[in-house]
C-alpha cells in the first residue's frame, strides 16, 4: 500500500478501521442477501402451490368433464394475481383445457420442463411452476403457472436502498469513532516523537519520557 506509506499513523489508523468496517458490511450483507433471497424462494414455492392447488381442486369437475367455459371463466380470476403471466390446465396427453394470459398474448409458456415434474422452477425473469390435479387417486391433468419476477426486483430494490444506508451510516460512524479513538494509540507516539526532537535540538540527553506503558510504546520510552 504505496499510497498509505509517507501518511501519518493517525491517518492509517482511520483509514484502516474504515476499510475493516466497509468490508464487514459488504460480507455481512452478503449472507443476508443469501438468507433473505433462499426464503423468499420458499415463501413463492409455497404459495405457488397453494395457487395451483387452488385452481386444480376448483376446476376438477370442469376437468372431468372438459367444461373449457367454466374452466376459463375461473382462470380469469387470475387477474387478482397481477404478478401471474400466464396459466395452463393441461390434460395427461398435452392436451390443453384452458389456458390464461394476463396481457391476452398468443404466445406459448414455453415450459422448459416435461408435462409431469412437479416442480417449481425459478429462472432470471420468471417463476414456473407445473403441478398434477388428482381426482379419485389418479391424475387427470396438470396446472402450470409462470410467474413473473416483479415482486423480487422491487424487493432488490428496498434492500440496495438499505444497504446503501446502512454503509454510508457505517462508513460516518466508522470514521467518527476511528477519529476519537485513534488518539489511544497515536498520542504516546506523537509525545515520545516530541521528546526526541526536543533531546535533539537540546542536546539534552538527562530528558526523559514520562510515559509509563506495557505495550510495546511503553517499552520504546523506558529508552529515553
Amino acid at each position: 500500500m504505496h499510497i498509505l506509506k509517507n501518511r501519518s499513523i493517525r491517518t492509517k489508523i482511520i483509514f484502516l478501521i474504515i476499510v475493516v468496517s466497509t468490508i464487514n458490511v459488504i460480507i455481512a450483507s452478503g449472507i443476508y442477501y443469501r438468507y433473505d433471497k433462499k426464503r423468499y424462494h420458499a415463501e413463492i414455492s409455497k404459495k405457488l402451490r397453494i395457487l395451483a392447488k387452488v385452481i386444480g381442486d376448483s376446476n376438477s369437475g370442469t376437468i372431468v368433464f372438459e367444461d373449457t367455459k367454466t374452466a376459463k371463466e375461473y382462470m380469469l380470476s387470475l387477474k387478482a394475481e397481477e404478478s401471474v403471466e400466464k396459466a395452463s390446465i393441461l390434460f395427461p396427453d398435452s392436451t390443453v383445457l384452458v389456458t390464461y394470459d394476463k396481457n391476452d398474448s398468443i404466445r406459448a409458456m414455453n415450459f422448459p420442463l416435461a408435462l409431469k415434474t412437479d416442480t417449481v422452477l425459478f429462472l432470471e425473469n420468471c417463476i414456473f411452476i407445473n403441478t398434477p390435479v388428482i381426482f379419485n387417486n389418479e391424475t387427470i391433468a396438470h396446472i402450470r403457472i409462470k410467474y413473473n419476477t416483479d415482486e423480487l426486483k422491487l424487493r432488490l430494490d428496498d434492500y440496495y436502498k438499505v444497504i446503501f444506508y446502512i454503509l454510508f451510516g457505517s462508513l460516518i460512524m466508522a470514521f467518527i469513532l476511528a477519529s476519537s479513538f485513534q488518539s489511544i494509540i497515536t498520542s504516546p507516539i506523537i509525545q515520545l516523537h516530541k521528546l526526541i526532537n526536543k533531546i535533539y535540538v537540546n542536546k539534552d540527553y538527562s530528558i526523559r519520557s514520562v510515559y509509563d506503558s506495557k505495550d510495546e510504546v511503553g517499552h520504546l520510552s523506558r529508552g529515553f
